[in-house]
């Protein structure tokens, strides 16, 4: 693979890794934020919240879910590249490998083209 299209690979893995990151982020933490909400009015209906004991609940565990999510962001966001990167080259290799037997063999050519003369 020459060196122009490795650079645009690059780039392009570059971007992936960020935008797959961010996405991913945003998207598990507004499921999160989500449950935490809808847990928390639960427990306001079922219990009465006087001391806002239901919403600390809910932010304690949107707290306790961000390590998770930030190891999920970052598989989803790692993962693809090098997969990518192998099946291209992969690719790549099994073209050329059959493409070889296709290609006539050049030092064959030449010894029949010398018994000939």
């Amino acid at each position: 693979m020459n060196r122009g299209w490795k650079r645009i690979g690059m780039v392009l893995s570059v971007v992936w890794i960020t935008s797959a990151y961010v996405y991913a982020w945003n998207t598990r933490m507004d499921l999160d934020k989500k449950f935490a909400v809808s847990v928390a009015l639960a427990c306001e209906a079922a219990h009465g919240d006087d001391d806002n004991r239901c919403i600390r609940g809910a932010e304690d565990y949107v707290e306790k879910m961000m390590p998770e999510e930030r190891t999920g962001a970052a598989v989803v966001a790692l993962v693809p590249v090098p997969l990518a990167w192998l099946s291209v080259y992969l690719t790549i290799w099994i073209v050329g490998w059959i493409e070889r037997d296709f290609r006539p063999d050049l030092s064959t050519r030449v010894c029949k083209f010398r018994q000939q003369k």
